[in-house]
């Protein structure tokens, strides 16, 4: 871990979903660098906050398609499609994804 960020990274009809921890500054500065690239469209950040523990401590960065997270949940259609409307059922998915 280079940065000391770890977390999980959702994909979905050409839309990402993204839980980054490590400490803040890391962080920020890796949002930064996701914001300036030209590769990336309508970026928005849903949540930021202290935890207490990582949720994802051993994952550099855990990558899921939202087709296998669909098959054990599939109250989730849909969720992963980038519109605004979803962004609190993608964030308590994100949440819930090492449980």
């Amino acid at each position: 871990m280079r940065l000391a960020i770890t977390g999980v990274l959702f994909y979905e009809n050409q839309h990402f979903g993204q839980t980054i921890e490590g400490p803040k500054k890391a962080v920020m500065q890796l949002w930064e660098k996701i914001q300036k690239d030209p590769r990336h469209q309508n970026v928005r950040m849903l949540d930021v906050g202290d935890i207490e523990a990582r949720r994802f401590p051993a994952w550099s960065m855990r990558f899921f398609l939202a087709k296998e997270i669909v098959k054990k949940m599939p109250q989730l259609t849909g969720v992963l499609d980038g519109l605004p409307e979803h962004d609190d059922e993608l964030l308590k998915l994100m949440r819930s994804a090492n449980s």
